[in-house]
């Protein structure tokens, strides 16, 4: 699917070209299109947050307790 995309010159979102995961996603972390509750209606608030590692300075994100 990724490679169909990038030869019909569809914009990817963040890069360049389509890759594979953008797609496929994490199945932990319910991302990627594939995962996306918005392609079939349903709209999902705080299911992760981000938190800082202050000896790194790296964002990790962290997924939210589905009950809250």
């Amino acid at each position: 699917m990724a490679h169909n995309l990038n030869a019909r010159g569809v914009s990817a979102p963040p890069h360049k070209y389509w890759h594979d995961d953008t797609i496929r996603g994490d199945s932990k972390r319910q991302s990627g299109i594939f995962h996306n509750e918005l392609f079939v209606g349903r709209i999902v608030w705080n299911k992760q947050n981000y938190r800082k590692n202050p000896e790194t300075e790296r964002r990790t994100v962290c997924l939210n307790d589905k009950s809250k």
